[in-house]
C-alpha cells in the first residue's frame, strides 16, 4: 500500500471550566453506536467541520460551554498533526505534533482564497492530490480540485446515504460535469490540467473584433510602406550608415585628441603671456615710483644744503639783547653749528649715494621691461599662430566630422522609422495569424469535442471489485455482476438500479460504493485513506416490516467484511445497530448511552 493519505486519531472539544469531550479512533474498523441525543451526529459534524466544512457543528445545549475543537490525524507515513479551530468558525491552527504536545502553530485558511495555504491544500498534499484541475463544463473549462470536492467519497451523512441520486456526483446541475470528472479522476488518476478550454461565444466575438481591427491596421501600414525599399535592403542601408558613423566617430576621436593638444598648448602660451604682462606692469609701476623717489632725493639734498649754509650764517651774527623782552642773550647757551654742519654733510652724502643706487636700479628695471616686452611680443606671435592653426585645422575638421555624423544620424532615424513600421507590420500580422489559429482551432475542437466520460469500460475494474464486495457480504440475489447505467451514472445490482431500492438497501449500497472506492484506491499513488459513514446499516427489527430494510444478517456480514478487509485503512461507522458480539473486542467499539454520551455530564 502506498504511504499517502491520512487517518483520524482523536477528536476533542474543549472549553473553559468544563471537562473535555473526546473520542479516539484507530486503524481498521471503528464503530460508534448509541441512542439518539448522545452526540453521534455531533461527532460527524465536528469531523466534517475540522476537515474544512464552512458549516459549524449544530449548537446543541450540551456543547454550549465548549469553544474549540481539536482533531489529531496521522499520515500513512507516520507523521502526526493536530488541527485546532474555534467552534465559532474561522481559520485553523496546524500543529505538527500529537494533540497533547502541541508547539508552535501554523495558520491555515478555512477557504481557498488568496495565495496562503489553506486546510484544503494541507489535506490534499497528505493525499498526494494537490494541484489538480478538473473539467467543469463542455467547453473544457477547468477549476482546481479542493478537499471539499472529495468529501462526497469519504464523509457520508445519514441524509445523503439514502438519497436516490447517484453516489458518483452531486445532484446540483452546475456541479454535475465537475462531480462526474472528479470521480473519473479518482478512477484513472488523470486530471484535466492538459485540457485547453473552448472559447465562449463572447470570447469568439471579441477575437473576431480584434481580427478586424488588426486587418485595418495592417492595410494602413502597407499603404504607408508602399514604394519604400524592401525590409532587407533597408537593413543593409542602416548597417552601412552604422559603419559610416562608427568610422567618423573614430576620425572625430583622433581629431579631438589633436585639438585637445592644441588647446593645452594654447593655454600654456596664454598663461605665459599673462605672467609676462603682469611683470611688465610691475616694472612700469616701479619706474614711476623711482622717478618720484629721485625727485624726493633731490629735494632732500637741496634742503640739506640750505641748512648747511644757514648754519654758517648764524656764526657771523652779533649777539644783542632780545628785541621782544629786552633780556640779555649773552648769557644764553650757544648753538654748536660745527656739529650741525658735519651731520648735514654726512646726510647729503648718504642721500646722493641713494640717488645713485636708485638710478642703477631704474636702469636694471627698464632693461628687464624691454626684454619682457620683446619676449611677450614673441609669445603673442606664437599664440596668434596657434589660434589660426586651431581654427583652420582642428576646429574645422571637428566641425566637418560632426556635420557628417549628424547627417548620417538623421538619415538613420528616417530609415529606422520605416524599419519600425515594417516591424509593427510583422507584429500585427503575427498577432492576426495567432488569433486566426485560435478561432480555427476552437472551431475544429468544437466539432471534435468529445471529452472522455465515465463509461462501463472505465468502470469495469471498479464494478468488478464492487461485485466482489457485495458477494463477500452475501448481498441477496446479487447475480453475476454489477452493472453501470451511463444514463443515470449509477450502479445496477441484480438487474435493478440502485435508486430503485428501498432506503435500507440504498444506504448499504452507497456504503459498499464508498468502501469499494476506499479499497480501489488502496494501492494508488494517491488516496484519502479513511471513510466516515453515518447510518449505513439499518436492519429491520423482528416486529418491523421488511420492506426497504436489510436483514440483520446482511448488516452483520457487512461488519465482518469491514473488520477483515480494512485493517490497514480506516472505516468509521456511526450507527444505531450494534456490530456482532464477536467483533466488539476486536474493533474500536464505542458505545454511548443516555448517561454516558460524547459530551460528559457537567
Amino acid at each position: 500500500m502506498n504511504e499517502v493519505g491520512f487517518l483520524i486519531k482523536r477528536l476533542r472539544i474543549v472549553g473553559k471550566g468544563v471537562e473535555s469531550a473526546e473520542v479516539p479512533f484507530t486503524t481498521g474498523l471503528n464503530v460508534i453506536i448509541g441512542p439518539s441525543d448522545t452526540g453521534k451526529t455531533y461527532i460527524f459534524q465536528c469531523l466534517d467541520y475540522m476537515l474544512g466544512a464552512s458549516k459549524k457543528p449544530k449548537g446543541i445545549p450540551e456543547a454550549k460551554k465548549y469553544t474549540s475543537c481539536l482533531l489529531e490525524i496521522k499520515s500513512y507515513q507516520g507523521d502526526y498533526y493536530t488541527l485546532e479551530r474555534s467552534l465559532k468558525g474561522g481559520a485553523f491552527n496546524l500543529y505538527e505534533s500529537k494533540i497533547d504536545i502541541r508547539g508552535t502553530a501554523k495558520p491555515l485558511k478555512e477557504d481557498n482564497k488568496g495565495s496562503n495555504e489553506s486546510i484544503s491544500d494541507f489535506l490534499l498534499k497528505l493525499c498526494n492530490i494537490d494541484n489538480k484541475k478538473v473539467r467543469k463544463n463542455a467547453n473544457g473549462l477547468t477549476r482546481n480540485l479542493y478537499f471539499q470536492d472529495l468529501k462526497r467519497y469519504c464523509l457520508i451523512d445519514e441524509e445523503r446515504i439514502i438519497e436516490e441520486n447517484t453516489p458518483v456526483r452531486s445532484k446540483q446541475y452546475t456541479e454535475k460535469t465537475f462531480g462526474e470528472n472528479v470521480f473519473k479522476f479518482l478512477l484513472t488518476g488523470q486530471d484535466d490540467s492538459s485540457i485547453v478550454s473552448l472559447l465562449t461565444k463572447d470570447e469568439v466575438t471579441n477575437k473576431k473584433g480584434k481580427l478586424e481591427l488588426l486587418e485595418e491596421i495592417i492595410t494602413a501600414l502597407k499603404s504607408d510602406l508602399k514604394g519604400q525599399t524592401s525590409k532587407g535592403k533597408l537593413e543593409e542601408q542602416i548597417k552601412k550608415i552604422d559603419d559610416a558613423i562608427l568610422s567618423f566617430k573614430k576620425d572625430y576621436s583622433l581629431t579631438k585628441d589633436i585639438f585637445n593638444r592644441y588647446e593645452t598648448e594654447k593655454n600654456q602660451l596664454y598663461n605665459q603671456l599673462l605672467q609676462k604682462e603682469s611683470r611688465i606692469n610691475t616694472l612700469i609701476e616701479l619706474l614711476k615710483r623711482s622717478v618720484i623717489l629721485e625727485r624726493q632725493y633731490e629735494s632732500d639734498i637741496a634742503r640739506l644744503k640750505a641748512t648747511f649754509e644757514a648754519s654758517e650764517s648764524i656764526e657771523n651774527i652779533e649777539i644783542f639783547n632780545c628785541p621782544v623782552c629786552k633780556s640779555d642773550l649773552t648769557n644764553q647757551a650757544t648753538v654748536d653749528t660745527e656739529s650741525i654742519r658735519l651731520a648735514i654733510k654726512k646726510e647729503i652724502e648718504k642721500t646722493i649715494l641713494l640717488k645713485k643706487e636708485l638710478k642703477e636700479s631704474v636702469k636694471l628695471f627698464d632693461n628687464e621691461r624691454l626684454l619682457l616686452i620683446h619676449e611677450k611680443n614673441k609669445l603673442q606671435r606664437s599664440y596668434d599662430e596657434l589660434i589660426r592653426t586651431i581654427e583652420s585645422e582642428a576646429s574645422g575638421n571637428i566641425s566637418k566630422i560632426e556635420k557628417q555624423i549628424n547627417y548620417f544620424l538623421i538619415k538613420k532615424v528616417e530609415l529606422s522609422k520605416i524599419q519600425s513600421l515594417f516591424i509593427e507590420l510583422d507584429d500585427f500580422e503575427d498577432k492576426k495569424k495567432k488569433i486566426e489559429a485560435i478561432i480555427r482551432n476552437n472551431k475544429e475542437k468544437g466539432c471534435e469535442n468529445n471529452y472522455e466520460k465515465i463509461s462501463t469500460s472505465i468502470l469495469q475494474p471498479f464494478t468488478e471489485l464492487m461485485y466482489s464486495t457485495l458477494k463477500a457480504i452475501k448481498f441477496e440475489n446479487l447475480g453475476k455482476s454489477v452493472g453501470f447505467s451511463e444514463d443515470d451514472l449509477d450502479f445496477v445490482i441484480a438487474g435493478k438500479n440502485r435508486k430503485d431500492y428501498g432506503k435500507g438497501y440504498r444506504a448499504i449500497l452507497y456504503a459498499i460504493f464508498t468502501i469499494t472506492l476506499l479499497e480501489f484506491l488502496k494501492n494508488k499513488p494517491y488516496k484519502i485513506g479513511f471513510i466516515l459513514i453515518d447510518s449505513p446499516l439499518n436492519p429491520y427489527k423482528p416486529d418491523e416490516s421488511t420492506e426497504g430494510k436489510i436483514s440483520r444478517n446482511l448488516a452483520n456480514n457487512c461488519y465482518k467484511y469491514l473488520h477483515e478487509s480494512t485493517n490497514d485503512q480506516q472505516v468509521i461507522i456511526i450507527e444505531n445497530t450494534e456490530p456482532p458480539k464477536c467483533l466488539e473486542e476486536e474493533i474500536n467499539f464505542i458505545k454511548f448511552s443516555k448517561e454516558n454520551g460524547f459530551i460528559p455530564k457537567q
